[in-house]
């Protein structure tokens, strides 16, 4: 339920921070080799704010929490005194940096292609971009939508496990259905009846057997 309340929220922010650039008129039309609106790379300014925004601020949010946990967790190490314990601790404490330091770099790296046609576009300072760069931004940024959640489920070992359960509880649940399937159909609706009528027919036969 956390999970699904956390995703409305960003469908949410993901709507609601766009506003500001519509109203402003921040979107322009970028001519009819592009055919798309957006905010034109070569104004610096809004480039800035709008970067700021759209990457800056969760990117900046995502670094710190997990900073403020990894902090949290050593200052807890540093309390134990048990060897074992510690060593323990120590080791998860590298995971968790892991966990920080790999999703930082992966939005890192594939915001590069982006920012060296920006800066490209400040050095030539003549209003005019390279004719490919808002198609490859793009698609870096959708590359990065589908690379994040992998690698979130993959980091986050309560989400793996979760995923793994339920995936092997549902394969259970068909190899039962296929191969019990049978037996459940021939079991009796009234298994005390049945009992009863199969204990009578015995002794009857038992009688018969005995009597020739």
């Amino acid at each position: 339920m956390f999970y699904l309340i956390l995703i409305c929220v960003n469908w949410i922010y993901g709507f609601l921070n766009v506003i500001p650039y519509y109203y402003a008129e921040w979107f322009e039309y970028l001519g009819e080799e592009e055919y798309m609106c957006y905010i034109n790379f070569t104004n610096d300014k809004r480039l800035a704010i709008a970067a700021t925004i759209q990457y800056g601020i969760p990117l900046g949010a995502l670094a710190v929490i997990y900073i403020w946990i990894w902090h949290y967790v050593r200052k807890r190490t540093l309390i134990m005194t048990l060897t074992a314990k510690r060593r323990m601790q120590i080791k998860r404490n590298i995971e968790m940096l892991g966990r920080i330091i790999i999703p930082v770099c992966i939005l890192l790296v594939l915001a590069v292609p982006g920012f060296c046609f920006i800066i490209m576009a400040a050095i030539k300072n003549n209003g005019t971009v390279y004719y490919l760069t808002y198609r490859l931004t793009f698609s870096f940024v959708g590359l990065s939508m589908i690379i994040m959640p992998i690698a979130v489920i993959l980091l986050t070992p309560n989400i793996k496990t979760a995923l793994i359960f339920n995936k092997n509880r549902k394969s259970v649940a068909f190899t039962n259905a296929g191969a019990g399937g049978l037996r459940l159909r021939r079991q009796p609706r009234y298994p005390v009846l049945h009992q009863k009528a199969t204990t009578a027919v015995d002794e009857a036969r038992q009688c018969i057997v005995s009597r020739l």
